[in-house]
């Protein structure tokens, strides 16, 4: 092929592109924003505080539903609560909780950390099987899965009948 229409080619094929942008809705202002990106808007230090705090808790949503997706898969034996729509329901709610010990010898490295779990609350109010959603260290695993395993509480009810159920959710290590 000639470089006479090799070029006439790649001219047509731009011409192409042209005419799709236009037809699709962009315009020939859509042209010029696409040729140069539009600076960002200077905001103020309280402003910026917010769009941080603001993105943050987006962050936290997204981790949290996506434990919940997780703790879902993990726990498929044990039946969702119906909605409040569908039946008179009673989350589970806590009556005896006690914190996590630290692990030493991460408190002396002035290591933090934070653990997800996920965990079934039987018909008693008792903690029965522990997931490790997502953990960074070891250590704080096991601490936090000692913890939960003592905590106690008022099981879901449905109906007026206690039933199974499960909870998520982070516990931090931070020094304080």
């Amino acid at each position: 092929m000639s470089r006479a229409v090799s070029f006439l080619i790649s001219l047509t094929v731009k011409k192409l592109q042209l005419v799709k942008m236009v037809f699709f809705g962009l315009g020939f202002a859509g042209l010029a924003s696409c040729a140069t990106p539009a600076p960002e808007p200077t905001l103020t230090p309280a402003e910026q505080a917010d769009r941080e705090r603001i993105e943050a808790m987006e962050a936290d949503r997204a981790l949290s539903i996506k434990m919940g997706d997780l703790a879902a898969q993990k726990f498929s034996d044990v039946p969702p609560l119906p909605s409040r729509a569908q039946a008179s329901v009673q989350y589970p709610e806590p009556k005896f909780q006690t914190e996590p010990m630290y692990p030493v010898e991460l408190k002396k490295k002035g290591i933090q950390g934070l653990v997800w779990l996920g965990f079934v609350v039987d018909e008693s109010g008792k903690v029965g099987r522990i997931e490790i959603l997502s953990g960074e260290r070891p250590e704080f695993n096991e601490a936090a899965e000692a913890a939960v395993r003592r905590w106690m509480f008022r099981p879901a009810m449905v109906n007026g009948k206690p039933v199974q159920s499960i909870l998520y959710f982070p516990l931090v290590f931070t020094l304080r």
